[in-house]
């Protein structure tokens, strides 16, 4: 099915990659990043199940929804979805998880080996670029409008954002092996994490990124930053800049409205 699903991705891309080398890997992260962090159809798939049980969306589904609806996933399903392209592209490489402020595994990304080098890729955060790790020294890459920095440490690495001279620590990523069945423990277990009790979305555009959090749109762009309410318009704004279904997004703004009601 993985294999699959990897086809339905290279289809729709258009992309025939040569060999598996880090040209080939460039090309691929950067049709990958296309695909929105969105966590409107795992906040329903949760929501709309009567017995509260978690249901990953695995890579033919993920592909498949992004070709119909421009869907896209929270960084597990994204991470899955990118390592059934690339072992099908005959890369090695293997999930590593990272701890966050607001839990420990709770965001992975995908490490991989090429020419020798440990590289890692991280759908989940929208890097479009594949960041070659260092164990002695800091990297830093420019991407999206922004500057990523990972430093390393014993076991793994800290990755920070830079903005404006500041750096903010984002997430420890941990170097250690992950067990598939490990990983998809943390999967489920990210389903009741403090995120899921909102609506996020977050796309890469030509100039930047687009953030949403609820009613709230934060547009980046040419390094600014602007601020914009959505709740009147929550579908349309979202299928607009973010190229989702606005049944879906109509549908999951109202799921949250009904769970706020819920809460009072």
């Amino acid at each position: 099915m993985d294999r699959k699903a990897a086809e339905v991705f290279l289809d729709h891309t258009g992309l025939s990659p040569a060999g598996s080398g880090m040209a080939t890997l460039e090309e691929v992260a950067r049709a990958f990043s296309s695909i929105p962090w969105e966590n409107l159809t795992k906040y329903l798939s949760l929501a709309q199940d009567p017995q509260g049980r978690e249901m990953p969306r695995m890579p033919l589904q993920l592909f498949e929804e992004h070709v119909s609806l421009g869907t896209g996933g929270t960084c597990f399903s994204l991470t899955r979805a990118l390592e059934s392209v690339l072992r099908r592209l005959d890369y090695s490489c293997r999930p590593l998880m990272a701890d966050m402020s607001h839990g420990p595994d709770i965001h992975c990304g995908l490490l991989v080996a090429v020419d020798g080098k440990a590289v890692l890729c991280d759908p989940g955060y929208l890097v479009p670029v594949p960041v070659v790790l260092s164990c002695s020294a800091a990297v830093e890459v420019e991407a999206a409008g922004q500057t990523f920095r990972y430093v390393p440490e014993r076991g793994g690495w800290n990755m920070f954002t830079v903005r404006d001279g500041r750096m903010r620590w984002r997430y420890r990523l941990k170097a250690e092996h992950v067990e598939p069945g490990r990983f998809d423990e943390h999967w489920r277990r990210s389903f009741h994490a403090t995120g899921m009790n909102g609506l996020h979305l977050n796309r890469l555009t030509d100039s930047g990124r687009l953030y949403a959090h609820n009613g709230n749109l934060r547009v980046v762009e040419n390094g600014s930053r602007r601020n914009e309410k959505m709740s009147d318009r929550y579908a349309e704004v979202v299928e607009e800049g973010f190229g989702l279904d606005r049944e879906i997004a109509g549908r999951a703004w109202k799921r949250l409205q009904l769970a706020r009601k819920a809460r009072r």
